[in-house]
């Protein structure tokens, strides 16, 4: 993740809200993409932002990718 962060310049804000749209790429619909966000919450901070309490809106959306499941996170200020 830090490899990721590192090339969109992203700064890590401090006290500063923020909105995260996660998608989640499942090879089948047997699990649950709800049990993605806090583990990811709990990795992006203090690489994204300063506590996970700034994020203030957040989408997660599932979808079926059986060739490339996946994870992709969008953060904006």
């Amino acid at each position: 993740m830090q490899c990721e962060v590192n090339k969109t310049g992203w700064t890590t804000t401090q006290k500063s809200d923020v909105k995260v749209t996660i998608d989640v790429y499942l090879r089948d619909l047997r699990s649950d993409a709800h049990n993605y966000e806090e583990v990811l919450f709990d990795a992006m901070q203090k690489l994204i932002y300063d506590n996970d309490r700034y994020v203030c809106q957040h989408t997660t959306t599932r979808y079926v990718d059986k060739d490339n499941p996946r994870v992709e996170v969008t953060v904006t200020k």
